[in-house]
């Protein structure tokens, strides 16, 4: 991305909007900060092999909220929910959870599957799973701390299960990225970025460090989504820090366990000794674990 931080430091605002038009545009291995193809799946591969995959994960989120049932292939039938009418099982989903999932797949390149004529990528699905967990640990006008929000799917969907004063931090550049696309997604006057004056109605986006100037204990929930254990030990002490301090209780992770002991498990420990109350796979993501931790 250094040809980004380039424009952003230049400010060169044609050059930084050129390339956040075309973010996800061509294969990429940027994750969180795309709707395009990037390394959840080969280069080689399809795109109607990358959608269904894409499908199979709205499947997933199916089964994890009990609105298909889980197939038993020791019982059959077996492997009839992947063949479920996508239009139906949307609808069905959005009965369930009582919010629209339609994505906004207009503003950035994105890949996927169609339904009622909008692009889901399996992001937005990653998304909806962490922001019905969410809305299950907070309040109505709660406050949530989001520790790298990518686009910043999670709030989008988050504040569409409930109202929500929720805010992201994360890396400048990431920041930039996010307030473009949640600007675009809900208009600007429901972002706040960093340095301006904010209510509890809008989205914040935030660099990491702000996390700083938050009170003690003013937030019902911290969580953070596939970054952490890629974050180096000098910033996860900072972050987990902070995070002890500025919660009332709940602390939710979503991280894989890729890189040995560097997994969100042994940082509590190493840091602030939360207590783990639950841990489970993650239903969406294979290789990633979900837990909760709280304050004794």
């Amino acid at each position: 991305m250094k040809a980004f931080a380039d424009a952003i430091e230049s400010g060169d605002t044609d050059r930084i909007f050129d390339y956040l038009a075309s973010i996800g545009r061509s294969y990429s291995w940027f994750g969180g900060l795309t709707l395009g193809v990037d390394g959840y799946t080969p280069a080689y591969w399809t795109a109607e092999r990358v959608a269904l995959l894409y499908w199979e994960k709205l499947i997933c989120l199916a089964e994890s909220c009990g609105v298909l049932n889980i197939e038993n292939p020791e019982s059959g039938p077996y492997q009839e929910n992947i063949r479920r009418d996508a239009d139906q099982l949307v609808a069905r989903l959005e009965s369930h959870f009582k919010i629209s999932l339609t994505p906004p797949d207009d503003i950035l390149p994105t890949f996927g599957f169609v339904v009622r004529s909008r692009i889901f990528h399996y992001r937005h699905i990653n998304a909806i799973y962490a922001a019905a967990k969410i809305a299950d640990l907070v309040p109505e006008n709660g406050r949530v701390a989001e520790i790298g929000g990518g686009l910043g799917l999670g709030a989008l969907y988050a504040r569409r299960f409930k109202p929500l004063d929720y805010t992201i931090y994360d890396l400048p550049v990431s920041c930039v990225v996010s307030g473009f696309f949640l600007m675009n997604a809900l208009g600007k006057e429901k972002v706040c970025l960093f340095g301006e004056r904010t209510t509890a109605d809008t989205i914040k986006v935030y660099p990491y460090w702000a996390l700083a100037q938050t009170e003690d204990e003013s937030l019902d929930l911290a969580v953070n989504q596939d970054s952490l254990p890629e974050i180096d030990d000098v910033s996860v002490a900072f972050l987990l820090g902070h995070v002890n301090r500025t919660v009332k209780r709940n602390f939710l992770s979503l991280n894989h366990e890729t890189f040995g002991h560097r997994r969100v498990s042994e940082f509590i420990d190493k840091h602030i000794g939360l207590k783990r109350t639950w841990r489970s796979r993650n239903w969406v993501r294979e290789g990633y674990v979900d837990e909760l931790y709280v304050k004794a």
